[in-house]
C-alpha cells in the first residue's frame, strides 16, 4: 500500500546499530512482524538490513512520526550503539511498497558499511550512495518479493 504524500514534509533517516545478541530467525520475525503493523499505523516505509550482529535501516515517513520511532528505537534493548548516518529531507519516497522491508545479507551490509567509513563521503552523498545500492539490488522488487529475498 503506497501512502499519499502530497502535503507532507517529508524525510529520510538512515541509521547502523549492533545487535545485543545474535538474533534468531524467529526473533527477526517477531521484530518485523511488529514493526510492519506498526508503520502501517504511522504511515513509515523502508527496509531493514541485518547481518552477523549488525542493523542497517533505512526510514522514510514525516518528521514527527520518524522522531517517535527513533525514540521507540533508541528505548529498545536489543541493540545498541545506534548511530544516525543520514538523515535528510526527500520529495517523495524511495521505498513507497514497503512497510518495512528485510534482508539478511552480509554483501549487502558490508556495501553499505564500507559506504559510511568512506572518509570523502558527504551527508548528502553518503545517503544517496545507501539509496542507489538499495534500489540496484532490490529493482523492481515490492514487500513481497524483498520479504523472500533473503541470502547470507
Amino acid at each position: 500500500m503506497a501512502y499519499s504524500d502530497d502535503s507532507l514534509d517529508l524525510e529520510s533517516l538512515i541509521y547502523r546499530s549492533s545487535a545485543v545478541c545474535e538474533m534468531s530467525p524467529v526473533a527477526l520475525y517477531g521484530l518485523l512482524t511488529k514493526a510492519r503493523a506498526n508503520n502501517h499505523i504511522t504511515q513509515i516505509t523502508g527496509v531493514l538490513l541485518y547481518a552477523d550482529g549488525e542493523f542497517f535501516q533505512v526510514l522514510e515517513g514525516t518528521r514527527e512520526k520518524l522522531d517517535t520511532v527513533i525514540d521507540r528505537i533508541h528505548c529498545d534493548g536489543r541493540h545498541h550503539n545506534i548511530n544516525l548516518i543520514h538523515r535528510a529531507p526527500i520529495a517523495v519516497r524511495n521505498f513507497p511498497e514497503w512497510r518495512m522491508g528485510f534482508l539478511a545479507c552480509k554483501e549487502m551490509c558490508g556495501r553499505i558499511s564500507d559506504l559510511t567509513r568512506d572518509p570523502q563521503a558527504t551527508h548528502d552523498g553518503l545517503g544517496e550512495a545507501v539509496f542507489s545500492s538499495l534500489r540496484q539490488y532490490f529493482a523492481p522488487a515490492g514487500e513481497q518479493a524483498l520479504s523472500e529475498k533473503v541470502s547470507t
